[in-house]
């Protein structure tokens, strides 16, 4: 039972020394039938806990039950801190791989995650992180939820 309790302490203590700290983890829902382009999710950063690096990554999920025309898809990125420099960036997030397969995990809801930038933030730092997608096609089927990670390096 020793080697057992000694174990599970010491990956316990793995666990918690990772030196990566999530500050900020939300999704949105977008109508799964067509998210439309002048729909933009908007997502608040609230008293970052600490000065550093920040990393954001970009997540979006599909939905299997509608199929999408696309296999690519660009959306506009815009993060506005206060008393800091504006960002602004079109990513291009490859759905598919070159056969025309889906490149997510998952079953009938697609996860994909895409990383952004890094950026330097002071504690304290307050801000949005505005997101909509810029396709063709105004009325945009399939993508379900959008969502951001950024997270202290």
């Amino acid at each position: 039972m020793r080697p057992f309790a000694l174990a599970l302490l010491l990956s316990l203590l793995l666990v918690a020394c990772n030196r990566h700290h999530v500050a900020k983890f939300s999704y949105r829902s977008t109508p799964v039938d067509g998210w439309e382009s002048a729909d933009s999710l908007i997502f608040p950063i609230d008293s970052l806990p600490a000065d550093g690096r920040y990393a954001l990554t970009i997540g979006v999920r599909t939905s299997s039950a509608y199929p999408y025309p696309f296999r690519t898809l660009a959306l506009s990125i815009e993060a506005r801190f206060l008393s800091q420099a504006r960002y602004a960036d079109t990513i291009y997030c490859s759905l598919t791989d070159h056969e025309g397969d889906v490149s997510g995990k998952g079953v009938s809801v697609y996860q994909y995650s895409f990383p952004v930038d890094t950026f330097q933030l002071h504690r304290g730092a307050r801000g949005t992180i505005t997101i909509h997608h810029i396709m063709r096609r105004n009325l945009l089927p399939g993508v379900s939820d959008v969502g951001i990670r950024l997270e202290r390096l």
